[in-house]
């Protein structure tokens, strides 16, 4: 009877001994999970991968920093880049504006071109008929 007691007690042990290793492995996915959720808040969610695909080893500090130092060319270039873009795009827009703003001057100037023909033609008609009028 003995026997059959510490028969349930070592399959209860090797229970509880898959259940802690379960609950250990959840336990290190969870903290896992967190420190990947604090590196993406704080921007650093991309671990460092040599050229070759391969993480760098902790002692390896040269690789690692030529690396950040490349990521961080490389940000500078992109961000100088889209600068440049940007300046083309308001570039190219005040060119549009300017062209809108020389149409629409031309048109106001043809405007009022036909606006004071017009009343030199009423001027002319009016002197005109007080010529004629004189004339009589």
């Amino acid at each position: 009877m003995l026997s059959a007691h510490l028969k349930n007690q070592i399959e209860i042990t090797d229970e509880h001994a898959a259940l802690l290793a379960e609950r250990s492995q959840n336990w290190r996915q969870r903290k896992r999970t967190v420190v990947a959720q604090e590196r993406s808040i704080l921007g650093v969610d991309q671990p460092i991968v040599a050229p070759n695909g391969v993480r760098p080893r902790k002692c390896d500090n040269e690789l690692r920093l030529n690396i950040e130092e490349e990521r961080n060319v490389a940000a500078q270039m992109d961000k100088g880049r889209n600068n440049h873009l940007a300046k083309l795009e308001a570039s190219e827009r005040n060119t549009r504006l300017l062209n809108q703003r020389e149409t629409n001057l031309d048109r106001q100037i043809e405007a009022e071109k036909e606006f004071f023909n017009a009343q030199l033609e009423k001027v002319e008609a009016e002197l005109a008929f007080v010529s004629s009028l004189q004339a009589f």
